[in-house]
């Protein structure tokens, strides 16, 4: 398997298992902050031990070895999850996913700002076919989205493009201790603000199930930039907002309009056509 069909796999495979991830959100019953901490704690513990068990050094390497780079990363990345997670709870799942998934544009422009990649012709087509079923999501009426949420959203689909672009120059480290650090961070960001109230059974099983998924999906999303450039890591992540819509469409009753439909039928339509093309172009023979 080359390294390229290998980073894909990674993606799709991350992408997949954070789809619940909005859903899960929208079922705790708790405000954004203490959903935070939780979260935050959760997800840094949950990706420590990943990174242990993809690296068998010892921890205290793993986290020098990521430097300055890897600071930034989880920097960047808890900025995002808290934007991320404010964002759900302000405006819908929707607007949300829809606005997160244009971190292909910003992953493009800083991929060329800061490691000098180029962008071929079909991955630019691919964005703005991405970007046309974002303006479709995002446009269906005004009253969709509350501004602040929108804001958040678009904070996060910045942040977590940095993070790609930040993960793949240090392509050679195990950034997985990066994004644990970042858990931390956006508990400690959240803690003055948490209200907590003791939990019942239904609401801890949720936080684990937040929390498992988190890590899971995050680490592998982690790793990918290791074998595909960020913009190609980035252009999967509208899988989640096809995902994430669909889930929460089932089980709270939000239900899509139908320009979000359609725009989700067109994000999708354009990522696994710039995913055939590239397999087609990276096939031997």
């Amino acid at each position: 398997m080359s390294d390229h069909l290998k980073g894909l796999l990674i993606t799709f495979v991350g992408v997949m298992v954070l789809s619940p991830d909005s859903l899960l959100i929208r079922l705790v019953d708790m405000d954004s902050w203490t959903l935070l901490v939780y979260r935050g704690l959760l997800m840094g513990l949950g990706m420590m031990i990943i990174s242990r068990l993809f690296d068998p050094s010892p921890l205290r390497q793993q986290y020098r070895r990521i430097g300055r780079t890897g600071l930034w990363a989880a920097l960047c990345f808890a900025v995002s999850t808290i934007a991320f997670v404010n964002a759900i709870l302000y405006t819908t799942v929707a607007h949300t996913l829809v606005i997160v998934a244009t971190s292909p544009l910003f992953a493009v422009l800083f991929g060329r700002i800061f490691l000098g990649e180029r962008l071929d012709v079909p991955t630019f087509i691919a964005i703005l076919v991405v970007l046309a079923g974002m303006v479709l999501v995002v446009g269906q009426s005004e009253q969709a989205g509350h501004w602040v949420g929108n804001v958040c959203a678009l904070i996060s689909a910045i942040s977590i493009s940095i993070t790609f672009v930040l993960n793949r120059k240090n392509r050679d480290v195990n950034m997985v201790p990066a994004i644990s650090i970042s858990g931390g961070l956006s508990a400690l960001v959240a803690l003055p603000f948490a209200n907590f109230t003791p939990l019942d059974v239904n609401t801890i099983v949720m936080l684990l199930a937040m929390g498992l998924v988190v890590a899971v999906a995050f680490a592998l999303i982690t790793l990918a930039p290791r074998y595909i450039p960020a913009a190609e890591v980035s252009l999967l992540l509208p899988l989640e907002t096809v995902g994430g819509i669909a889930l929460v469409w089932i089980y709270l009753n939000e239900v899509p309009g139908m320009q979000t439909i359609i725009g989700a039928i067109v994000i999708l339509a354009a990522i696994t056509a710039h995913a055939y093309h590239v397999l087609k172009r990276r096939a031997p023979g």
